[in-house]
């Protein structure tokens, strides 16, 4: 993805509309990453008793909410997508090979989903270790 400055530069070169919008998109999308070659990615996890609700910016692949409803088979899980920002797909490692659309428009790289999933993974242990009466 181009650069902040690249992108407002071509903004203003720009001579069709359908362009500038195109381009106005993409540096909305470069700006809520930043410019370096990683990123920040900021996910909720809401505990209401032994249910959790977690909330990404991103549309998160199937994979991503079948794996942690495997690995917390005692508590209701809920993912909400695109939660407070639009930070586009979320596919998983496998999909990278095939090359499909998600993969395409992808704003994060690959293993990245696998990286937010050990996070939430590692979030929601941490909440019902904190929950867990103390003697």
């Amino acid at each position: 993805m181009p650069s902040r400055e690249e992108l407002k530069r071509a903004i203003a070169e720009a001579t069709e509309g359908y362009m500038v919008e195109r381009l106005t998109r993409r540096l909305l999308a470069r700006e809520s990453v930043g410019d370096g070659p990683g990123g920040d990615f900021s996910f909720l996890v809401w505990q209401l008793g032994g249910s959790y609700i977690v909330g990404t910016p991103a549309e998160m692949h199937t994979t991503f909410q079948l794996e942690l409803r495997r690995r917390f088979p005692a508590s209701r899980i809920a993912v909400l997508n695109i939660v407070n920002g639009y930070a586009s797909y979320m596919p998983p490692r496998q999909d990278f090979a095939i090359g499909a659309y998600p993969v395409r428009v992808a704003f994060y790289g690959i293993g990245s989903m696998e990286k937010i999933l050990e996070a939430t993974d590692q979030t929601i242990r941490d909440l019902m270790a904190s929950a867990e009466p103390h003697p």
